[in-house]
Order: structure tokens, then sequence, then C-alpha cells
């Protein structure tokens, strides 16, 4: 310690070793179990905008009988209808998603082959038997 440092603490420092990352390659799945799980995981995504579609067409009716209830406006039976409409409007709109997850669903490279060919068969099988 020089004079100029006099009243500091000596301050030491602890080196620590390297952290190793060990960098493991993922397992692949086989191509029939990935298309199996690709598939259910669309499924599932089409089930779940389903049941959000089917909830917020519900949620927009409750509120919109809610309303009348509270103001004691109108008749039940004149205001059904209109909310009905009102809330499968909503649930239609966000029920919009539930085809093209359906689609992905059912759609894999193994699965247009397969369609590839079987187009291609019946065309053949078509154009021998109907076709002189």
């Amino acid at each position: 310690m020089g004079p100029d440092m006099e009243g500091t603490a000596d301050r030491r420092y602890v080196v620590a070793p390297p952290v190793v990352i060990d960098r493991r390659k993922k397992k692949k799945l086989s191509k029939n179990i990935s298309d199996y799980l690709r598939s259910e995981m669309h499924l599932t995504k089409a089930a779940k905008h389903t049941l959000d579609a089917s909830a917020a067409g519900l949620a927009v009716y409750q509120k919109r009988r809610k309303k009348v209830r509270r103001k004691r406006t109108g008749d039940f039976s004149l205001n059904l209808i209109p909310h009905v409409l009102d809330g499968s409007a909503v649930a239609t709109r966000k029920m919009s998603l539930v085809p093209a997850d359906l689609f992905k669903s059912f759609y894999s490279k193994r699965n247009a082959k397969r369609a590839g060919k079987g187009l291609k068969t019946a065309s053949r099988f078509i154009s021998r038997t109907v076709l002189p």
C-alpha cells in the first residue's frame, strides 16, 4: 500500500473457472411420430379456437341480456333474437381460424405424396376402364 491509499481496504478478486455449456443435438423423432404430433397440435388448436369462439359469443349474449334486464327496457321475447344474432356473429368471426387449423392438421408431406399417388392411380384406372 502506497501513501495515497492509506485507509482503504485491501481488495481481492476471486476468479471462477470458466463455465462450459454442453450443447447436445436434439433427438430426432421418426417421421411417423412427428407427423402425428404435428397433426395433434393443430387439432388441439382447432378445438381451442372453437371453444374460445363459443365462449366469446356467449359472453356477448350475456352482456346484452344483462344490459336490457338492468334498464328494464323491452320484453324478453323481443330482445332474444337480436342478442342471439350478436353473439353468434362474434362467434362466427372468431371461428374463422378453425378451418385453417384443421387443414394444417391433416396436411403433411407424407399425406400429400399419398394423395398424389392415389390420384395418379385413379386416373390410370379410369383411363383404362372407362375410355376405350
